[in-house]
């Protein structure tokens, strides 16, 4: 998880209920491989599809990830700043 600089944004930021050490973990994943699925990722991680949908939007709200193209045909980004 070093790729990620800004894991402080990440960590003092996180909800009560998104779990900081699950979207690093996300965010792992998309660097690997950013054609991940939400399917793919909740299998990997053993966590529920809305759990994932959950930690995707709380990660764009903080512009730590973006949408890139359709919902069907798009992926997830990583924002490097």
């Amino acid at each position: 998880m070093q790729f990620y600089k800004n894991q402080e944004k990440l960590l003092r930021t996180g909800s009560k209920k998104a779990s900081p050490k699950t979207s690093l973990k996300i965010l792992e994943m998309l660097k690997k491989s950013p054609e991940t699925t939400i399917k793919d990722l909740a299998t990997t991680l053993n966590i529920s599809i809305r759990a994932v949908k959950y930690q995707i939007k709380t990660l764009q709200e903080k512009e730590l990830i973006e949408r890139i193209g359709s919902a069907r045909g798009g992926h997830l980004e990583i924002i490097e700043k």
